[in-house]
């Protein structure tokens, strides 16, 4: 099976170290590219291995007909990247893996404009995993969780693959439950430990407590008012058990600002906030670190 990784960063990298005997292959950039060709991509921490496959910087240098993709780029490439798929093959399984809240909506459109029925073909995937890029040779495994699938006929072949493989993973119907509810966590811990440029154990002072219960009910709201049924004890309970079990954890957009890159704040409190207007929702603190954190995205961006 030929499987191609589309977005060949820490998350990408880091689920193909777990996919034994397959041909992968991979989309990113330059540096990244030649450290998997080179034989210098390495994955440390709860994995330690190399990272063996043919990598590239584009779809278009691709001789090669992937028998399944994973997008797994930051969630401002979705568009790109489906774009570039679709134009490129017709009728290959497609999921991706990702931060954000609008990414399902997007491959899902391409896949209808261009290719046919999307449930023939495309199935969302949500993880908890945790992997972090230390340079562009290196990767750590800093953390486990659960991948869940979405329940369909691409979800049950993927589920076969992970089936092979050391990750937890578990094929589920309400996917976009699973999205929503990784979004609200998201929208907690990603802006405020770039607010506060700290792991997120700092997430854990009795100050915060308020106003993280104030952002999750606004983010609860927001998902009710679109259909998506998530009750706020759940929802508060999956925040803070998780910001407990990742203390230690450098979240993926305060590695994004520390590196200078933009950041995945449009695609989860900005589409929160964004919403919360279009229906009428008091969203003032989802609104308030979106504001703060396109500044601080504005500093550190090179």
């Amino acid at each position: 099976m030929k499987i191609l990784i589309y977005g060949a960063g820490a998350l990408g990298c880091g689920i193909a170290s777990m996919i034994p005997n397959n041909n992968l292959y991979f989309i990113g950039r330059e540096g990244t590219v030649n450290a998997i060709n080179n034989g210098h991509m390495n994955i440390t921490g709860l994995t330690n291995k190399k990272i063996e496959g043919k990598a590239y910087t584009s779809v278009e240098n691709m001789q090669e007909v992937p028998d399944i993709i994973f997008i797994t780029t930051k969630a401002y490439d979705t568009e790109r990247a489906i774009k570039e798929i679709t134009n490129k093959w017709k009728n290959v399984y497609i999921t991706h893996i990702q931060n954000g809240l609008i990414n399902r909506q997007i491959i899902v459109d391409y896949i209808s404009r261009y290719w046919g029925n999307p449930k023939e073909l495309f199935a969302s995937c949500v993880t908890n995993y945790g992997f972090t890029k230390i340079d562009e040779k290196n990767i750590k495994h800093a953390g486990n969780g659960t991948l869940w699938i979405e329940d369909c006929k691409t979800g049950r072949i993927i589920n076969e693959l992970f089936d092979q493989t050391p990750i937890n993973h578990e094929i589920i119907n309400n996917i976009e439950e699973q999205i929503w509810k990784k979004g609200i966590v998201n929208s907690v811990i990603n802006p405020l430990t770039c607010i506060f440029n700290a792991e997120n154990e700092v997430l854990d002072e009795p100050y915060l407590s308020k106003v993280i219960e104030k952002i999750v009910k606004e983010g609860v709201e927001v998902a009710k008012s679109i259909g998506i049924d998530i009750k706020y004890s759940e929802a508060i309970s999956l925040v803070k058990s998780t910001i407990n079990g990742t203390s230690k954890n450098v979240s993926s957009m305060l590695q994004d600002m520390r590196n200078g890159k933009k950041l995945e704040i449009e695609e989860i409190n900005g589409y929160i906030q964004s919403i919360g207007n279009q229906k009428g929702i008091n969203v003032e603190y989802n609104t308030l670190l979106y504001n703060v954190t396109k500044v601080l995205e504005k500093i550190h961006q090179r």
